[in-house]
């Protein structure tokens, strides 16, 4: 895993933001099916090729997260438009199953610290993790867009805003590292511009 530093917000929040743009763009201009399939293979390959590595390389580890983005945003999005699944059942949903990876990581390895990933189990647990997290962040973002009608300037505001919370909370208050981390990585922005309307 990379160090966790202001680089590593930054690569993330713009790996977020591409995975959003791609996703939208796959689905609107080729077969929606097609673009899931591509986003799927992208996703196998970007695993595969981080599991196969023994040690972190940057470029392999990003293009892991940037094919999650993708691939996350169109679980999300999949559920919504095509399954007619709400945005607040979509949220709930992926809370849940964050939350299951969670306690099934912490209950047979007693840590959730990405600086312990030395066991493929742990970071089996780890890449789930950060799916989950994914495809959160995109029904949370469209949730509160659309079904709380805040609209993207404020949700954005409010998604920065809970972003920031876990570093004051850290500076602050030295609030658990482990807990920290992961508030902010689930609350990361994930929108920087109106997606495109999805029917």
């Amino acid at each position: 895993m990379p160090a966790v530093t202001v680089h590593f917000w930054a690569v993330k929040i713009l790996s977020t933001a591409m995975g959003e743009a791609t996703s939208d763009y796959l689905v609107h201009t080729i077969n929606p099916y097609a673009a899931v399939g591509l986003g799927a293979l992208g996703l196998g390959v970007g695993l595969t090729w981080q599991f196969l590595l023994r040690r972190y390389i940057a470029f392999a580890y990003w293009f892991a997260v940037c094919m999650v983005a993708v691939f996350g945003t169109m679980v999300a999005d999949a559920a919504h438009i095509e399954l007619g699944i709400s945005y607040v059942v979509s949220t709930a949903l992926c809370a849940v199953g964050l939350t299951v990876v969670f306690v099934l990581w912490y209950a047979t390895e007693r840590t959730l610290s990405i600086h312990s990933i030395s066991t493929r189990r742990r970071e089996v647990f780890c890449w789930a993790a950060v799916l989950a997290t994914f495809a959160m962040g995109t029904a949370a973002g469209d949730m509160s867009a659309y079904t709380l009608h805040l609209g993207w300037l404020a949700s954005g505001l409010i998604f920065t805003t809970i972003f920031a919370m876990p570093l004051l909370a850290r500076r602050c208050f030295k609030a658990n590292e482990v807990v920290a981390f992961w508030f902010a990585y689930i609350k990361s922005p994930a929108r920087s511009a109106p997606r495109m309307p999805t029917g």
